[in-house]
């Protein structure tokens, strides 16, 4: 199924590589799963969304230190997760101030709303009908 993503500049998409869209399909899948079984519900775009964005944001204009520190802490996290690849210390965020995290979540809302909202994706169609909008079972009596 194919995913809108949200970039800063659509000249520097192509400069996005392919494993980072695959792993922001697959965090938007497991978020929508989460969601449908209760545990995460929040309307808000993944680490790896977050990251193809900034990336493109920064080929155009060099950022503040407040979107470096919020690009740096992403990165931190994607890359151990999915590469297991320890960002060098001298560049690695492990965490944010709490004004760093409430722009961290303007950013997530923001793209969320821009690429439309939830996914659409046919696995989480194919949960919502077994699970989700399926009568409860008859039991035999």
């Amino acid at each position: 199924m194919k995913q809108t993503y949200i970039v800063a500049d659509t000249g520097w998409a192509e400069t996005v590589p392919e494993w980072m869209f695959e792993q922001a399909n697959a965090e938007r899948l497991v978020t929508g799963l989460l969601g449908l079984c209760g545990v995460k519900e929040e309307e808000e775009a993944v680490d790896m969304e977050c990251v193809i964005y900034l990336m493109t944001a920064i080929a155009v204009a060099p950022p503040s230190h407040l979107w470096v520190d919020i690009y740096l802490y992403l990165c931190t996290k994607v890359m151990k997760r999915v590469k297991n690849i320890d960002i060098p210390e001298d560049l690695r965020v492990d965490e944010l101030d709490e004004y760093k995290q409430m722009k961290l979540k303007e950013l997530r809302k923001w793209i969320f709303r821009q690429r439309g909202g939830k996914v659409k994706h046919d696995v989480i169609d194919a949960f919502k009908k077994v699970f989700v909008n399926s009568p409860p079972p008859q039991t035999a009596g």
